[in-house]
């Protein structure tokens, strides 16, 4: 298999590489990656040594392709499938990387703190502002 995807399944991020992903019926290996235990990390940290998720391995063009946006153009330009992930008009593209880029900082990553805010300890709670 020629694309690894390192992910988690609670991490919303991944679920949009995901839907690009299954919308394509791209073939990958998923790879769950659990940040708190050291054997389930290293294989990711070998790779993105920042230990975020999502990150795509191609093994076929030996490459390494972290942060969602990136791994869905990637995968439109090397990896096609018969759904176009991103308009082919310069304007309609730029249109569309600002929303997905204003979900993604103003609607998600605040969300992603109530979950985050809602487990562990309280003293280990992500705090909210």
């Amino acid at each position: 298999m020629t694309l690894t995807l390192f992910q988690h399944p609670l991490a919303s991020f991944c679920h949009k590489v995901l839907i690009a992903f299954y919308e394509n019926e791209l073939i990958f290996q998923p790879v769950t990656v659990d940040l708190l235990d050291p054997g389930s990390a290293s294989p990711l940290l070998a790779r993105w040594p920042l230990g975020k998720i999502p990150v795509l391995y191609d093994a076929e063009r030996g490459r390494t392709v972290p942060e969602t946006s990136i791994i869905i153009e990637y995968v439109q330009q090397y990896h096609p499938g018969p759904v176009r992930l991103l308009p082919i008009d310069a304007e309609e593209r730029l249109d569309a990387r600002l929303w997905e880029r204003f979900f993604d900082l103003y609607v998600s990553v605040p969300m992603q703190k109530i979950v985050t805010a809602g487990y562990g300890p309280k003293r280990a709670r992500i705090p909210l502002a």
